[in-house]
């Protein structure tokens, strides 16, 4: 029971790991849209110039956010392979007696 809760958890950290890679992907594709969005202001004169880095600053800002989602899925996989572990070991010790330092198994 403990391992299949641990297990359920796990998969769940692993799709928060996955929603969370999507949404660093998404944030990478609005900071090229900023990016691109400075480009043509640029065109426009000394003041779109001002515009256009902005919007490239805002583009950076979005690609560090993207990394960071992806460092938080990676965290998330991370605890979801510590939760799957410890099931084992919950299935492991259910199976398991300790006897004066020795390990005998349940028949």
């Amino acid at each position: 029971m403990v391992g299949t809760h641990a297990d359920l958890v796990g998969a769940h950290a692993v799709l928060v790991g996955t929603h969370a890679v999507l949404v660093g992907t998404h944030a990478v594709l609005v900071g090229t849209h900023a990016v691109l969005v400075g480009a043509q202001a640029d065109l426009v004169g000394a003041q779109a110039d001002l515009v256009g880095t902005h919007a490239v600053l805002v583009g950076t800002h979005a690609v560090l956010v993207g990394a960071h989602a992806v460092l938080v899925g990676t965290h998330a996989d991370l605890v979801g392979t510590h939760a799957v572990l410890v099931g084992y070991y919950a299935d492991f010790l259910k199976k398991t007696d300790v006897f004066r330092g020795f390990l005998c198994f349940k028949l």
